[in-house]
This record gives C-alpha cells, structure tokens and sequence, in this order.
C-alpha cells in the first residue's frame, strides 16, 4: 500500500508516463523553394520553385510538454536562375535533391486542463544535396577567347551545408499512441550560393570574374502521423 501511495506522490500528471516516451512518425510534405540574391550588380528575372519531401521521424518524448525528434527526409527542390549586366546573360533550371536530417526541440502549449492546443518546434537540420540543372542559356557581350559560365560550375555539384527550420503543429489524436499532425514549417539556408562566371578576354589579356550570391529560404506544409 505504501509503495501504491509513493507512485502516486511522484507521479505528476505531465509525466512522460502518461504518454510513449519513443514514437514513430512517417509523413510527407510540399512547399516553395525561395532563392534571394544579396549581389546588386546584376538585372536578375529569378523564379521560385517546389519544394516537397518524405520522411520518416523518431520522437522523443521528455514530459509531456517537452519533446525532441529526428527526421530523415528525402528532399527535391527547384528554383529558376536568371542574371544580366553589360558583360553577359545566363539562366537555367536548377534542381536540387537529396538527403536531409533535422534534429527538433518541440513544446507543446497546452490550456488549463492539460489538453495541446499547438506545438512549436525549432532545430538545426543536416543536408546533403546534389545540384542539377536543365534548360541553360548564356550569353557573352563582349569578344573573349575563353569564357566559363557560372552553370558549369553549379552542375553536378555535391555540397553538405546546415539550415534553420522552426515549425508550427497541431496535433489530432486518435489514441493514446496515434495522432494525426498537422504543420507549416520554415526553413532558411544561410549556405551562400554563388554563381560565378570568368572571362578572359582577347585584348588586352585580362581575367573578369563576376559573382552573384544567394541565401535560400523554404516555406512548407504538410502532415505525419505517429505510429
């Protein structure tokens, strides 16, 4: 009897005891890709593109408020770049796809009688992506003899950089163990994508090399649901 009145005594009604402590989510979602260059050397007609994904998502619950995940996503993205000054023009499609691994801290806002009402979340994830690109276009205003347009460079590139997400949930309970989750989420992509084009012209022997930078920003909605 005294061992029943002791559980009682500790065991608060936010305990992670009351909930699963690890839970499985699978889900998927869509979005927009935004690119936004931060050079103001060049007349630029860029387009954002899609942006969508599946994962799958291990949760970790702390209490009932608190709780910590980790994602592995499969990611395809696109965006249109477009650039021109007085040297030269290019643009092409540009496709990014690959392997993404957020890590979340989440708090779930509750009201007086301990029911969720929304979820934030914030974290870091962990990309690794490959760069494609179709449709390309460029052209030189000025006479050189060797030119290397920025797409050349971008083609075929791999690169491992972070990003920022914070998100916003609601949760649709089935059960104790299964929810339907409901979220919007953003991304930002500090990672400074270069486009980067050299001339070298006929006369007199001289090295142009133009720079135009992006930062990348992501805005999504989409659902999971814990198992």
């Amino acid at each position: 009897m005294a061992l029943g009145v002791q559980a009682q005594i500790f065991l608060r009604k936010d305990s992670v005891r009351q909930i699963p402590i690890i839970q499985f989510a699978q889900g998927g979602y869509v979005g927009q890709h935004l690119i936004k260059p931060t050079s103001t050397d060049f007349t630029y007609n860029n387009a954002n593109g899609y942006d969508h994904g599946l994962f799958i998502k291990l949760i970790s619950n702390i209490t009932k408020a608190w709780s910590v995940s980790i994602d592995a996503r499969t990611t395809d993205k696109s965006c249109y770049v477009s650039l021109q000054n007085d040297v030269f023009s290019e643009s092409f499609d540009l496709q990014i796809t690959g392997l993404q691994v957020p890590l979340l801290v989440s708090y779930a806002f509750q009201n007086s009688k301990q029911q969720e009402l929304f979820m934030l979340s914030a974290g870091i994830a962990f990309n690794r992506m490959k760069f494609d690109t179709k449709n390309s276009h460029f052209e030189a205003f000025i006479p050189a003899f060797s030119t290397s347009a920025g797409v050349d460079e971008v083609r075929g590139n791999e690169k491992k950089y972070p990003t920022y997400l914070f998100s916003l949930s609601k949760k649709i309970k089935f059960n104790k163990r299964n929810s339907l989750v409901i979220f919007s989420e953003w991304e930002y992509n500090p990672e400074v994508f270069v486009i980067s084009n050299l001339f070298i012209r006929d006369s007199p022997l001289q090295p142009l090399r133009y720079n135009s930078e992006y930062v990348a920003y992501s805005i999504r909605f989409g659902i999971y649901i814990t198992l």
